[in-house]
């Protein structure tokens, strides 16, 4: 979880940077910051969309509940594949 922390760090921290010198971009760095997370892969090559797919389709009531349903990021998703070494 640590490298998922450093990575939402950099987020903020670029959308933040972007807000404080150009506000006219700040919606184009937050795009920009969600399409670079959406783009983590975990370990077996697997996008964090298959990732979420799976598990919340998979028929298994904790997925639907917290904090899987709403409170995981999309690195959560990945690192928790990563865990549990999803194969699909």
């Amino acid at each position: 979880m640590n490298d998922n922390k450093k990575v939402l760090e950099w987020f903020n921290n670029f959308t933040d940077y972007i807000q404080e010198t150009n506000i006219n971009l700040y919606n184009q760095a937050c795009k920009y910051a969600d399409d670079i997370e959406n783009e983590e892969t975990t370990d077996n090559g697997y996008n964090v969309e298959q990732v979420k797919e799976y598990y919340l389709n998979s028929g298994f009531p904790k997925y639907l509940e917290e904090p899987f349903f709403s409170e995981y990021s999309n690195l959560d998703w990945i690192e928790y594949a990563n865990e549990t070494e999803l194969e699909l």
